[in-house]
């Protein structure tokens, strides 16, 4: 009885952070929906969105605390409908259009995050945009290669990765709070947030995110002032400290300012990962 009274009671524990062991291979699969709505000379555009990204991570090495994990991208999908037209973009699809997509899959680079999930070093970037970059060229659009590119820098994938994988927080509290900021096309996405346990196994977020400053896009410079709050839900494997499911909701806000115009612009969405041990 003691016995089992003991296991239980293990078994009942918050997972700490990751006990990842080699050869632990999982694949995420992210699906993400986002409805638009901006205001141009008085009339209202609406844009509907959905993303598939799936990608694979393999536990590769394990020492001292410290994970080296394997990337390999295996698929990327777009839809996109507004008023002036639909498109669909797939790494699967074999349509001229597709071949960006196409030249993003079976990449690969790794990572090192610790227990904690904090991301230590990316590996593996030249190599990887070197050969996307290849692709594209062959394809036609070697002219595009560096804004498509611009999505895989260093610093936004470590922010990034370090958004998806570092949930935990040594002193193990009830409640804690963390803050992020990426740039991404030169404008900085800050997001501050604070998480909370729900029994052993799931975390729960809201977050404050703030888009603000100039970029340039399609060669057209613009001024953001955005803001928004976003809630979390994350599902734990206790075993592993990985989480099985995100889930993600979004209500965004705010002005762009664009060749001398002021564009209200709003953005809901919601964003689903969920990852499964494959071994």
């Amino acid at each position: 009885m003691l016995l089992i009274l003991l296991q239980t009671a293990a078994m009942a524990q918050r997972p700490s952070g990751y006990t990842l062991k080699v050869g632990d291979l999982f694949r995420i699969h992210i699906e993400a929906t986002q409805e638009i709505a901006q205001t141009v000379m008085g009339q209202t555009q609406e844009i509907k969105q959905a993303t598939i990204n799936v990608d694979d991570y393999e536990v590769i090495a394990a020492a001292h605390g410290v994970y080296t994990i394997k990337t390999t991208s295996i698929q990327r999908q777009l839809e996109n409908a507004s008023p002036m037209g639909s498109m669909v973009i797939d790494s699967e699809s074999d349509d001229p259009h597709s071949a960006p997509f196409r030249a993003m899959v079976n990449q690969t680079y790794q990572f090192k995050m610790n227990k904690m999930g904090e991301i230590l070093e990316v590996e593996g970037l030249e190599t990887m945009t070197a050969s996307i970059r290849e692709g594209l060229t062959d394809n036609g659009l070697g002219a595009q290669a560096d804004d498509i590119l611009a999505a895989f820098e260093e610093e936004i994938l470590i922010s990034t990765l370090s958004q998806q994988f570092n949930l935990y927080e040594p002193q193990m509290n009830d409640s804690w709070s963390k803050s992020n900021t990426m740039v991404v096309l030169g404008t900085p996405i800050t997001t501050n947030s604070t998480f909370q346990w729900e029994g052993n196994n799931v975390i729960n977020g809201a977050s404050d995110i703030e888009m603000t400053g100039d970029i340039e896009q399609m060669g057209m410079a613009m001024t953001m002032d955005v803001t928004g709050i976003q809630q979390t839900k994350i599902t734990l494997d206790e075993a592993t400290g990985m989480p099985t499911q995100v889930v993600m909701d979004q209500e965004i806000s705010g002005d762009v300012e664009a060749q001398g115009m002021t564009i209200p612009l709003s953005i809901t969405g919601i964003t689903t990962c969920t990852i499964v041990k494959q071994k």
